[in-house]
C-alpha cells in the first residue's frame, strides 16, 4: 500500500523513475521526495536522484527550513502552494495559522515586584520608549545592557517570549538580557502550541524533550519535530517508515542512511 499518493511532488520536479524497485517499497517515492528536499544530501546523493530525472538537480534546497519560516508564513497567511515550497514538503502543516497564533495569549504577569518592572521595562523598550527611573532624587535614563543582565532578568524575557501576545514578541530575542535561547525547553509542556514551538529553539534541548513533540497535539508541531536535524537516531528510525518523506529530508539523517534507502528504492550509483 501507498503511504502517499504520486499527485503530491513538488511543484516543478516530478520523480520520473525508471521501472525499479521503488514502485514495490510503499515508501519508495516519499523516499525520494523527501531526498529531493534534502538540504545536507551530498553530492554523491543529489547525482543518484538528477539520474532519476534531471529536472530534479535544480530544485535542491540550499538551506533548512527555520522556526522563523514557519512563524512568517502563518503570519502572512499564505496559500498552500506557497508554504508547501517554503517548507520544503509535499503536505505543509493543516493547522499551521492556529498553532502559532497568539490572540489567546494572556498578558504574562510575574510573582515579584523586579519581574514585573523588568516586564514593563521590556515593553517599553520594544516600543522604543525611554527607560527613566529615579536615581538619587532624579529622573534618569537607563539603556538596558548586557552588562546589566541577570539570570532572573533573562527568565523573565525568556518568559515573554516564549508565551506573551505582544505583537512584537519576536523582537525581545534581540534585547540585550534576553542572553541566549537556552532555557527556553522548560516550556515543552505548556498549553500553547506557539509556546511548544518556542521550547524547540534552545539549542540545548534535549533529545528526548524534542521527541516528546512528535506526539504533541499539533500536526504543526508534530512535522517540526519530524524535520528537526536534532532528532536522536533511535527516534528518527521508524519516521523512515511511518513518516517516509519527512524522515528522508530530516537534515540530520546520515549520508549513509541516504544511499541505503536509494539501494532499497533500485537507484543505482551515479
Amino acid at each position: 500500500m501507498r503511504l502517499l499518493p504520486d499527485n503530491l511532488f513538488p511543484v516543478g520536479s516530478p520523480l520520473a523513475l525508471p521501472d525499479t524497485l521503488v514502485d514495490r517499497i510503499p515508501q519508495g517515492r516519499a523516499w525520494l521526495r523527501g531526498l529531493a528536499l534534502n538540504p545536507t544530501a551530498p553530492g554523491a546523493v543529489r547525482r543518484r536522484l538528477a539520474a532519476c530525472d534531471p529536472a530534479v538537480a535544480a530544485s535542491f534546497p540550499e538551506q533548512a527550513v527555520s522556526i522563523r519560516d514557519l512563524l512568517d508564513l502563518a503570519a502572512t497567511r499564505s496559500d498552500r502552494d506557497t508554504r508547501g515550497a517554503a517548507l520544503l514538503t509535499s503536505v505543509p502543516p493543516e493547522d499551521l495559522d492556529d498553532a502559532l497564533d497568539r490572540t489567546g495569549a494572556v498578558e504574562v504577569r510575574f510573582r515579584y515586584a523586579m519581574d514585573e518592572e523588568t516586564r514593563t521595562d521590556t515593553e517599553k523598550w520594544l516600543r522604543g520608549e525611554k527607560i527613566l527611573k529615579w536615581r538619587k532624587g532624579r529622573l534618569v535614563s537607563e539603556e538596558p545592557t548586557r552588562w546589566s543582565a541577570t539570570a532572573r532578568r533573562t527568565a523573565v524575557l525568556q518568559e515573554m517570549y516564549a508565551t506573551s501576545g505582544i505583537r512584537d514578541w519576536r523582537r525581545i530575542a534581540e534585547h540585550p538580557w534576553f542572553v541566549s535561547h537556552i532555557g527556553l525547553a522548560r516550556f515543552a509542556d505548556h498549553k500553547y502550541a506557539f509556546t511548544r514551538l518556542a521550547a524547540a529553539e534552545d539549542p540545548a534541548v534535549p533529545g528526548p524533550v524534542l521527541a516528546g513533540l512528535l506526539t504533541d497535539p499539533s500536526p504543526t508541531l508534530r512535522w517540526w519535530a519530524r524535520r528537526d536535524p536534532r532528532l536522536p537516531w533511535p527516534y528518527l528510525r521508524p519516521l523512515l517508515d511511518h513518516h517516509p518523506e519527512d524522515a528522508a529530508a530530516n537534515p540530520g539523517l546520515p549520508v549513509e542512511v541516504m544511499h541505503r534507502l536509494l539501494d532499497i528504492v533500485g537507484v543505482r550509483e551515479a
